[in-house]
């Protein structure tokens, strides 16, 4: 049936597996397979599955397999460095204020999350407004 399928030139389906709460942006289908790790390396393989590797031309490129996932592009550029105001004195210490700007670019499609944090623990909160990631 899949060969009749495949000679008469019917069109392929593919879709993402995905709700309100989750999005499966590959998935597999295995018999079996191992997680390995020592103190130098992790490992993981699957058994079963047919036709992996990439295929590519000039129009296309295709990494079949669980092994072969998407690549995803991440970036993040500063557009200034902060500046304290008012400056803090060198020897006597004291607080000052600042503020900056990033820029974060990327494909992925789960998203990103951005961590800030001091150098040192003054009990003082560093107050992030970051909008939600773009997806």
């Amino acid at each position: 049936m899949v060969v009749l399928g495949l000679s008469l030139g019917l069109p392929a389906l593919a879709f993402v597996m995905e709700s309100g709460n989750y999005k499966v942006q590959s998935d597999s289908v295995n018999i079996g397979g191992l997680r390995s790790q020592s103190t130098s390396y992790r490992q993981e393989s699957t058994v079963g599955e047919v036709a992996t590797g990439i295929s590519d031309s000039t129009t296309y490129r295709l990494k079949a397999g669980y092994q072969q996932m998407q690549e995803v592009f991440l970036s993040m550029t500063a557009v200034a460095d902060i500046t304290l105001e008012p400056s803090i004195g060198g020897i006597t210490g004291g607080t000052g204020n600042g503020g900056t700007q990033f820029v974060v670019t990327t494909d992925s499609s789960a998203g990103f999350t951005v961590t800030i944090k001091t150098n040192s623990d003054t009990g003082m909160p560093i107050p992030s407004v970051l909008p939600p990631p773009l997806i």
